[in-house]
């Protein structure tokens, strides 16, 4: 294993690692959002909220897994112009959340760890573009 692909393991599980535990538990306890007895705005926004961003994140999720697969393996991944609609989804998620944290005065270090897979999969877009340009011969 090369020196690079392994600064990008590092990269991956530095940012990825944290918005994949909060995005389990996020799957394992939405449920509990339905059985709340108090109907008020912000009970309802957030039972259709929070759902609607686990959803995006999966999506984001799926694409990174996706990309990852095309940067690492040299035969495996297939480049296809759908991934960019799975990263747009798990930058909306992440940005929905920033977005809810700052309206509500919480700003913290929690924002950093909605930032960083942004950041880190436009690293992995440009890296992707990089290859398949490399592929093409230009």
């Amino acid at each position: 294993m090369s020196r690079i692909k392994l600064l990008l393991g590092v990269e991956l599980v530095v940012c990825f690692g944290p918005i994949l535990l909060l995005w389990l538990l996020g799957v394992g306890s939405a449920w509990m959002l339905f059985i709340d007895r108090e109907f008020t705005v912000v009970t309802i926004f957030s039972t259709f909220f929070v759902p609607f961003l686990l959803l995006l994140g999966g999506l984001g999720l799926y694409g990174i897994y996706r990309l990852i697969r095309y940067v690492y393996d040299s035969g495996q991944g297939v480049w296809s112009q759908g991934i960019y609609v799975y990263i747009g989804a798990g930058i909306v998620s992440c940005l929905g959340l920033v977005i809810s944290n700052l309206l509500d005065g919480r700003v913290h270090f929690i924002l950093v760890i909605f930032i960083t897979p942004i950041l880190s999969a436009m690293h992995l877009l440009y890296l992707a573009k990089r290859k398949s340009v490399s592929m093409v011969g230009y």
